[in-house]
């Protein structure tokens, strides 16, 4: 059968792209809202659920009210994500980003449901873009914490809190490794905003600890957050932390100026007056 062909052949073709683009339609869903106290119609919503990266299920809500456009309501990821009952929580791994602050933005396109529109789906499109790439952003965040355990050998604690948008714009990184030469601990306390590790000037140095050699360790991580427009890679910048440390510590402490009391003079004879010479001073006088 020709139909069957041609739709075995647009089903081969549509699973490449959605191999090769990492998004894949899951599911289609269409809901009837009624009005409260009565039985019109008062919306119709339309839940898509996306598979992105072949791992992180998304689903997207489109309202769509009688005679206008459809809206995007919601979108989130579909995940079972644990709920830390403290503050700060150590995440044996990285929770999904928010998508709250993208909602404004694909509402601000043209109705998504409009066919006649060629850009009526740009608010869809950019939505999943979006997501897509934080996904991507994130994933290249777990390798480069992993690459601190196995390349730096870093003890690495992530604190975060699903529930505080500030833990996820500043992300707080608690790396350990040793100083070996020293025999001693070092940790770095670092920031990642959402753009690490893709973007310069997206990690930050917060503070540097150690129980040796504080003036050294202050020097150092005065130089290094010096530099923090320059760093993206967490990796990159223990590494540099590490190189450093022994220069840092051939660094000259500067020396404490000591100002010390100086002992009592004694109080020097005083010479006695000599007979003065009324003559003498006198010719000097009129000289």
């Amino acid at each position: 059968d020709q139909i069957t062909i041609i739709k075995n052949d647009y089903d081969y073709r549509r699973l490449i792209l959605e191999e090769l683009a990492g998004i894949q339609i899951q599911s289609i869903e269409e809901e009837k809202v009624r009005a409260k106290g009565s039985r019109s119609l008062a919306a119709t919503l339309i839940h898509v659920q996306l598979r992105l990266l072949h791992a992180h299920k998304l689903r997207v809500t489109i309202e769509s009210k009688e005679g206008g456009k459809g809206v995007i309501t919601n979108a989130r990821f579909v995940e079972n994500l644990p709920s830390p009952s403290k503050r700060k929580e150590r995440a044996e791994y990285l929770y999904l980003p928010p998508l709250d602050d993208l909602l404004p933005i694909s509402q601000s396109y043209p109705g998504v449901l409009k066919s006649h529109d060629s850009s009526g789906s740009g608010g869809f499109r950019f939505l999943v873009h979006s997501a897509l790439a934080r996904l991507e952003t994130r994933n290249d965040r777990i390798f480069e914490l992993n690459l601190l355990r196995e390349r730096n050998k870093c003890e690495v604690e992530v604190l975060q809190n699903p529930s505080d948008p500030e833990d996820y714009l500043f992300q707080q990184v608690v790396c350990k490794f040793p100083w070996t030469e020293e025999n001693t601990e070092v940790t770095a306390i670092l920031r990642l905003t959402p753009d690490c590790p893709r973007v310069a000037g997206s990690l930050f140095l917060d503070d540097l600890k150690c129980q040796k050699h504080a003036w050294a360790i202050q020097h150092l991580a005065a130089k290094v957050q010096g530099q923090q427009n320059y760093y993206a890679s967490p990796t990159k910048l223990i590494s540099d932390l590490q190189e450093n440390l022994g220069t840092a510590l051939q660094q000259q402490q500067p020396k404490q100026l000591q100002i010390t009391a100086m002992p009592p003079s004694k109080e020097l004879p005083q010479p006695e007056p000599s007979p003065l010479n009324h003559d003498a001073a006198a010719d000097l006088w009129e000289c």
